[in-house]
């Protein structure tokens, strides 16, 4: 049953006109059994955290159900089962709620693991805690828009009205994940780095997103073929264009430089066949040369087999011969997926229950020809919500999910990148991604793809500031468990509850935001020297244009707006005091001092005051200009040697640049500063672009870096001043590299 139905069943319920069970501030009790799982004590603690707030008065939790009380029992147990609370039909993550005489029952599918484990992890079932929540928003008015009292919504109540009721629910989409771990600092500067994690945490518990893991991420690596075979049978790995094989091995990132294979070798085919089979059917991984099993296999019954990541071409006879030239960049298609179908129905002949997990990506993102088996879950890979701003609306992105679920004859998962870090590279702090409205929008459209077992959605939602993302995964959490919600009832809900009578106001600067981020910063798309090109724009656009100190201020103005209207230091003032100071006031810090940073007559002051070393010798300003006749080339530079530069020394590299009719067009083009350390390596450290297009008067740029002492294979310093993926002219001046304390 997916969320749209059990919210129409629900409905007919509450309009019957039945028995009431009705509990009050002195009333109330929660109830688990003494030896309770984890996760039902972790829902006991929020249940009478959050009744003992919106009644005023403390909750007690008790280990026997008192029947004169009005009383919440939490999980399965002896009291649920006398009174037939039967949860062997809820789906995972789901739960049943369920009224009997003068107690209510809540109960759902919870792992038999200590409370300790459930407050350090996230992977493990809680149905109990699902319903928990479910409970203090639909009956409590709880909000969990984001963990601490400024983000959570807890109304004062005399009393909470249940009608006679017995329902389940489950989410539309199974899986419901983001990266959490990868999702900024923590709002509040005086809760530690370990603290910081747990609320994350909790914020993944109160958004009921999923509990269990079902996308395979590049599976293979976990084979450790390298490691097994590079010695032995170099044979089974991918054959180069200068006919040596690819044997670089680590499991130090990038891991696109792990081991790649040559995936039509018999033999390792076989091999691989085997590893997973033996993982399935209960065998140790020492039995496969393994130390361990890896975290792409789980319940004996799930195996990852992606490919891994920064896959390249094998050149060998047999591999070229699968290649389909007529599918373009998904020329791998018939090899990766002939593979996977062949495992997956060997799997079905032998009598194993299994799922394979395999990804649309890279070379193999285009179905195949032919049909694939049932005991597949095949995850998509898509910008995502920032693409419905684009040229088409996200309609290609939307066409490849319809497209395999018509393939598969079932819903598929959808990785998406609506990260600053994961999708734009985008590495300037206190930028906010806020895009609440097109995260609701697309998951709206896509649930029909979406909605189903093995099925849903992961966000790689990389930011530096946890806020900058906590009302996208609130809209996206609500989505994904039910795709009917209104979205824009949802942020209007929001807004009133968060800020009151600044409510218009407040909601003013987060559509702002999202305007801007979408229009100008991600979604973008301008003429080049080469084209049209989707660019995300350079740090100089971003703070002399985008969020130029003139623009903040008119964000800032608003915010003040807003304060006005609600009482002093109330909920509702400190919230929008929060969001000033870490979204607004961060913008109007980073924009000002990048203002002071491009100086030049400030630079020149500064220099003649402290008189500085220059490692450079023999500096002439210079000009360097590129024509449309001259893209075939990365960039083009002037070079100078550091030789007075040492290891383990930390250096200052700044200069002057004027640019004319400067036009990107590569993501990272501009003029650019680099100080290189490592030929060997191609170890070095860039500034940021300059002038993503148009012209600019002369600027000052600046960056202290750091020369590892140890890891240099090939020491040779140099600095090299260019024009980096873009054309027009560029005038350098005043080059200075120093050393810094």
């Amino acid at each position: 049953m997916n969320g749209k139905i059990i919210a129409v069943a629900c409905a007919t319920l509450a309009a019957a006109p039945l028995a009431a069970l009705e509990f009050t501030p002195e009333s109330t009790q929660v109830a688990i059994p003494a030896k309770a799982p984890g996760p039902v004590q972790l829902a006991a603690e929020e249940m009478t955290n959050f009744l003992s707030r919106v009644f005023g008065r403390k909750v007690p939790l008790v280990r026997k159900v008192n029947p004169a009380k009005a009383t919440i029992v939490l999980g399965t147990n002896a009291w649920s089962a006398a009174v037939g609370v039967d949860i062997s039909n809820v789906r995972r993550d789901g739960y049943r709620m369920k009224t009997v005489g003068n107690a209510l029952y809540i109960a759902g599918e919870d792992a038999d693991i200590s409370l300790g484990r459930c407050r350090g992890n996230i992977l493990y079932d809680r149905g109990t805690m699902m319903g928990t929540y479910a409970f203090l928003e639909k009956y409590a008015g709880c909000r969990f828009y984001f963990p601490g009292e400024l983000g959570e919504v807890v109304p004062r109540r005399d009393s909470i009205t249940v009608p006679e009721l017995d329902f389940t629910d489950a989410p539309a989409f199974a899986e419901r994940k983001y990266s959490y771990h990868n999702a900024g600092k923590w709002y509040d500067e005086s809760v530690d780095a370990k603290e910081g994690e747990r609320l994350k945490r909790l914020n993944v518990f109160r958004l009921r997103l999923a509990a269990r893991k079902y996308i395979s991420c590049h599976g293979f690596r976990s084979f450790r073929y390298g490691r097994r075979f590079k010695e032995t049978h170099p044979e089974y790995f991918m054959l180069q264009e200068d006919g040596t094989r690819y044997l670089i091995d680590t499991e130090q990132k990038p891991y696109s430089k792990n081991c790649r294979l040559c995936f039509t070798h018999p033999e390792l085919r076989e091999i691989i066949y085997q590893d997973i089979k033996a993982y399935l059917t209960g065998q140790p991984p020492q039995s496969r040369g393994l130390d361990r099993w890896a975290n792409t296999m789980w319940d004996r019954k799930y195996v990852g087999v992606q490919p891994e990541d920064g896959w390249r071409p094998c050149q060998c006879e047999r591999c070229k011969a699968t290649y389909r030239s007529d599918l373009g960049p998904s020329f791998a298609t018939d090899l990766i997926w002939g593979m996977t179908k062949e495992y997956a129905e060997r799997l079905t002949a032998e009598g194993i229950d299994a799922i394979l997990m395999q990804s649309s990506y890279s070379a193999w993102r285009e179905p195949p020809s032919f049909d694939l088996p049932p005991n597949l879950a095949i995850d998509i890979s898509c910008t995502g919500p920032w693409a419905m701003r684009r040229p088409d609306g996200g309609k290609s992105q939307l066409a490849m999910l319809e497209k395999w679920t018509k393939k598969l004859g079932h819903a598929v998962f959808n990785w998406t990148y609506a990260g600053k870090f994961s999708c734009l590279q985008l590495d300037l702090p206190d930028i906010p991604q806020i895009t609440p409205r097109v995260w609701g929008e697309f998951y709206k459209v896509a649930a029909p793809y979406l909605s189903g077992e093995f099925a849903g959605a992961y966000g790689e939602t990389s930011t530096d500031r946890f806020l900058f993302d906590a009302l996208n995964v609130y809209v996206f959490s609500r989505v994904a468990w039910d795709p009917s919600v209104d979205v824009g009832a949802i942020l209007d809900e929001h807004y009133r509850l968060m800020y009151g009578p600044a409510a218009k106001e407040m909601q003013s600067i987060f559509e702002r935001l999202e305007d801007i981020w979408l229009g100008r910063i991600c979604g973008r798309t301008i003429m080049t020297s080469v084209g049209p090109k989707n660019l995300t724009p350079s740090e100089f656009e971003i703070w002399t244009d985008i969020y130029a100190p003139e623009k903040v201020d008119e964000l800032l103005a608003t915010a003040t707006a807003a304060a006005a209207k609600v009482a002093p230091g109330s909920l509702e003032a400190r919230r929008i005091a929060l969001m000033r100071e870490e979204i607004l006031e961060r913008l109007s810090r980073h924009s000002r001092g990048y203002a002071e940073s491009l100086s030049v007559a400030r630079e020149k002051a500064a220099r003649a005051a402290r008189r500085p070393v220059n490692l450079v010798e023999g500096f002439k300003p210079v000009t360097i200009t590129v024509d449309a006749t001259m893209t075939n080339k990365p960039f083009h530079c002037v070079k100078y040697a550091l030789p007075l530069a040492k290891q383990g020394h930390h250096y200052r590299v700044s200069f002057f640049a004027k640019g004319e009719n400067v036009r990107p067009y590569e993501r990272r083009g501009g003029v650019q500063g680099i100080l290189w350390w490592d030929e060997a390596a191609d170890a070095g450290k860039s500034f940021p672009r300059v002038g993503a297009s148009g012209s600019f008067d002369w600027v000052h740029l600046e960056r202290e870096i750091y020369i590892p002492k140890t890891g240099v294979a090939n020491f040779k310093p140099e600095v090299d001043l260019r024009v980096f993926y873009a054309t027009g002219t560029v005038h350098f001046d005043g080059l200075l590299v120093e050393e810094v304390k």
